[in-house]
């Protein structure tokens, strides 16, 4: 009984006829038996008596079956105070025609469709007489009956399931019968009503490893459903094989529970359990203190590792220090533990240049005590050096040729404006070069020397001289690279590839800066797009103040010079593409420090006249800030 049946009185009407292939109402029929007419009368008496004359087939495992249907019915049809006598007669023909309990009655179309006690739960007012047919049952078909009575779709019967599991001896409850009850909570889990199955594990009952899979896939994102999932991982056994594939959809099967809580926490697209499971500290601790689990070190977990690591973008540290994430730091965790206890050459092929980029240096460090060669070592050195790890990059050294290391090194290299920054510290600097890196050789058509000088890094550029560096070139377009580069640094944009970063056949490079003149100095103001292909490219304009770049305008789009000033500054207008026949124009005007939206308006094409209709419009918010 898997669906919800039928309203009562009729369910039991077919049931009956369809046990008997006859008519459901005997009593009015010619060829009544004596067992029949008793029933039918509740006469206790005239069934014992029938009973005990009636011959061996009328007796048998199969044709009392019917005949309890009846009994059942006329139960349910009784009046409250012609109940028990009903029930007297259910009580004397089980006991005394042996029919057994926990087998459901099968239709003749040989399907089953519930126990007995089943279908005298769902009776109004008769749980306490179920659960009394129960509790004379074999103590071993008690689970079995409980469970039938669960899956019933009827209300209440969860409740009259659960309520008979006094009667189940403990060695029953933690037999495969019993916990089958956690495989009839699953819909409950799904459909928020934790609560259902509080009594289960107050009865002492614990799921086996694959029916905790299914609950833990089946609660919803609340906060209800956190205490019973610290509860699945704290009672169940994370190394326990599962062997119960029924309720898994995909394809491998996680051999272990422990391994597929490792899968969800690595996952790339996270999930409500993801994130659950990152709040409840008794994972947490499993994940710092499990011991090792080759069949946890699959290479579906690694290859989930390395796609969540390539996929997840790292904290912009320029906006300040970032929230803590549970479920980042949850991924890191999980990570740890596969680099820890895993097969070292499989954890040699994880993406390390993202994993050490985004604050993973410390499990780089492990990697490399365990003797694993990092399948990329120069992007893992760049990595570090970029996010400041001194550390690490000084071990990743060793694996890197110095000429390498020192186009990686400049390659990452923050101007004055990123002065506080940690990357690319001069302690590498000094390492690489003791190790016999050509102070000398040049990276996009400049000298090492000529990039500290165009990033005002007379820091870096006095170490390189102690080195022996004394050629500040810069070759054909490097200039303008290079300064496009630190504006774009300067503005928080994406760089252009340097040499070592660009794929065969990419495109010659084109200068995305402006000069501009708009104080009126000979000193050029700048404006610098992103490159993105888009139609509305990031953009910033930027003066020099003293040997620093300053951002005086945020926007994006198209940028026009205009013949009025203000505070001595050109008026500045930028047109963006709304929608399809759809431009917006902004009109700036400085105030002395930065470009400020003054009026805006936007021109309409998509009326079908021909004639645009130009309206004004309220300013956005400015994004200089």
């Amino acid at each position: 009984m898997t669906t919800a049946w039928p309203p009562l009185a009729h369910a039991l009407v077919v049931a009956a006829t369809l046990l008997a292939g006859a008519c459901p109402t005997p009593a009015l029929a010619g060829d009544t038996t004596p067992l029949e007419r008793a029933i039918m009368a509740s006469d206790v008496d005239a069934l014992r008596q029938a009973l005990a004359q009636a011959t061996p087939s009328d007796t048998d495992t199969a044709r009392p079956r019917p005949l309890l249907m009846r009994a059942i019915t006329r139960l349910d049809a009784a009046p409250p105070a012609a109940r028990e006598p009903a029930r007297d007669i259910i009580r004397v023909f089980v006991a005394q025609a042996r029919v057994p309990l926990a087998e459901p009655f099968q239709s003749v179309f040989g399907g089953p469709i519930g126990m007995p006690t089943t279908w005298i739960a769902r009776i109004a007012g008769e749980r306490d007489f179920a659960l009394e047919l129960v509790g004379i049952a074999p103590v071993e078909s008690r689970c079995a009956l409980l469970v039938d009575m669960a899956r019933d779709g009827h209300d209440g019967q969860w409740e009259n399931a659960t309520a008979g599991l006094a009667l189940v001896t403990a060695p029953q409850r933690a037999s495969p019968a019993c916990r089958a009850l956690f495989d009839v909570a699953v819909p409950h889990a799904r459909g928020g009503r934790i609560e259902r199955l509080d009594v289960l594990f107050s009865a002492g009952l614990r799921p086996a490893p694959a029916q905790a899979v299914a609950l833990l896939q089946a609660l919803p994102a609340q906060d209800a459903a956190k205490p019973l999932l610290a509860r699945l991982v704290a009672q169940t056994p994370l190394d326990a094989p599962l062997d119960h594939a029924a309720h898994w959809t995909q394809t491998p099967q996680p051999p272990t529970l422990f391994a597929f809580l490792l899968k969800v926490s690595l996952q790339r697209i996270g999930s409500p359990l993801q994130a659950m499971l990152a709040e409840t500290p008794a994972w947490q601790a499993a994940l710092s203190a499990h011991a090792p689990h080759p069949q946890a070190c699959t290479q579906e977990n690694v290859s989930e590792a390395a796609g969540a690591w390539r996929a997840t973008v790292p904290p912009d540290l320029s906006a300040g220090p970032a929230t803590p994430d549970p479920v980042r730091i949850q991924r890191q965790a999980a990570t740890r533990w596969l680099v820890t206890h895993c097969d070292a050459t499989r954890i040699a092929a994880l993406p390390w240049p993202q994993i050490i980029g985004q604050g993973g240096g410390d499990l780089a460090t492990v990697a490399l005590a365990r003797h694993a060669p990092l399948a990329d070592p120069v992007a893992a050195f760049e990595a570090a050096a970029c996010v400041g790890d001194a550390e690490l990059s000084l071990r990743l050294l060793e694996q890197v040729a110095p000429d390498q290391a020192l186009a990686r090194y400049l390659g990452c290299l923050p101007p004055l404006e990123d002065e506080a920054s940690p990357a690319a510290p001069r302690a590498v600097l000094s390492a690489v070069l003791a190790r016999g890196a050509d102070p000398q050789a040049p990276l996009a058509g400049a000298t090492p020397l000529a990039i500290a000088a165009a990033f005002d890094r007379d820091d870096v550029a006095r170490d390189l001289r102690q080195a022996g560096a004394t050629d500040q070139a810069m070759f054909g377009e490097a200039g303008e690279f290079w300064l496009a580069r630190r504006l774009l640094m300067a503005a928080g944009l994406a760089t252009p590839s340097l040499p070592y970063q660009e794929e065969a056949g990419a495109e010659t490079w084109r200068s995305p800066t402006q000069a501009l003149h708009l104080d009126g100095s000979d000193m050029p103001q700048y404006a610098i797009w992103e490159s993105c292909g888009g139609v509305n490219c990031d953009m910033a304009v930027l003066r020099r103040a003293g040997k620093r770049w300053q951002v005086i305008l945020r926007e994006a789009g198209g940028l026009e010079t205009l013949a009025t000033r203000h505070e001595g500054w050109l008026d500045l207008r930028v047109h963006v593409r709304a929608a399809a026949g759809l431009y917006r124009h902004t009109r700036y005007r400085h105030d002395g420090a930065l470009y400020r939206a003054a009026a805006c308006e936007e021109t309409d094409y998509s009326a079908g006249d021909g004639e645009p209709v130009i309206r004004e419009v309220a300013c956005e918010a400015p994004r200089t800030e």
